[in-house]
């Protein structure tokens, strides 16, 4: 069998870097695509009748997003790596699939941008409109600048230069400026929403402030979790664009990116139920301080009852 230097000689291509790195972004992908429609299932097994019609449509069309975005990467992954095998001309050149790909990440972190923006409402008893109502309208010009760069690369217009990679750039930076804005502003709001903690700490510890303390503490943990996952990512995939952009690292990343967006908005709404049970008494831990600590459930408790319900 001939070469690939033999049968192309003014063509290079590392594949390892590039295709082969695209190849092992497939392989991520498929495992986060495979725990991202476990978590789908069972939303849709346990909050489908209790959840309302905007909630389940959302989850639903999160889920067709990343079918199609998964669907993409195996047809451009069978394209370069099958259907031109030993063809290093094409390449060099970008097909429909990875420039549709960026337009349907976008998508999904334009779904949950608003999700958590929609929450950072509900918290705050509607009151603060002014920080979700930016983060939909950065979340509405990152998804306007994706769609703009999957029409560039799509087109094939050589005179655009380097503004596909620029728009790019932007659009991940916003991505990952909007995901440090939104778990911070959860976590201020989520810590000011303490109860104040009574004297009596036996009362403190079975009764409805230690519940609701402990909610709290669990709700901020996810919630810097998920803000600090999804920012690295974008940030790296960002890095590799600008230091790296003649290999396909960006590429891989990206398509694992998508998936980890999707994965952390379905778990949060698939732990709902284990997070509220710790709002009830726990009759294992019940003494006679209990006259005490069973008070009328506080705002703070009624608000995040809410919260959980109808997110």
């Amino acid at each position: 069998m001939p070469s690939t230097t033999e049968c192309h000689p003014a063509v290079s291509v590392d594949l390892g870097s590039t295709y082969g790195a695209y190849f092992f972004g497939l392989i991520a992908s498929a495992s986060l695509f495979g725990v991202a429609c476990m978590q789908i299932i069972s939303y849709f097994r346990h909050h489908s009748r209790s959840d309302p019609a905007l909630m389940k449509w959302t989850v639903a069309v999160i889920w067709l997003f990343e079918s199609a975005h998964f669907g993409n990467t195996i047809y451009g992954v069978h394209y370069y790596l099958v259907v031109n095998y030993n063809n290093p001309s094409a390449l060099m050149n970008i097909i429909w699939a990875p420039a549709v790909n960026l337009g349907l990440l976008a998508c999904v972190v334009f779904i949950v941008h608003l999700s958590y923006a929609r929450r950072i409402y509900i918290l705050t008893d509607r009151k603060v409109k002014v920080l979700p109502l930016s983060i939909c309208f950065l979340a509405l010009l990152n998804l306007a600048f994706s769609w703009i760069v999957t029409g560039f690369l799509l087109s094939g217009d050589n005179r655009l230069g380097h503004l596909p990679l620029t728009l790019t750039k932007v659009a991940l930076a916003v991505a990952a400026f909007l995901d440090i804005v939104i778990a911070a502003s959860l976590t201020v709001i989520l810590h000011k929403s303490r109860p104040r903690t009574p004297k009596n700490l036996q009362v403190y510890a079975f009764g409805t402030w230690g519940r609701t303390d402990t909610l709290i503490n669990r709700l901020i943990l996810y919630t810097i979790n998920n803000g600090i996952l999804t920012t690295v990512l974008a940030l790296l995939v960002m890095f590799f664009i600008i230091f790296d952009n003649r290999d396909l690292i960006y590429l891989a990343l990206a398509d694992v990116v998508s998936k980890f967006y999707a994965i952390s908005m379905v778990t949060m709404l698939n732990s709902r139920k284990r997070l509220s049970e710790q709002l009830r008494p726990d009759p294992s831990k019940q003494t006679l301080t209990d006259s005490f600590a069973n008070f009328p459930r506080t705002e703070t408790t009624t608000r995040l009852s809410f919260e959980l319900r109808a997110q």
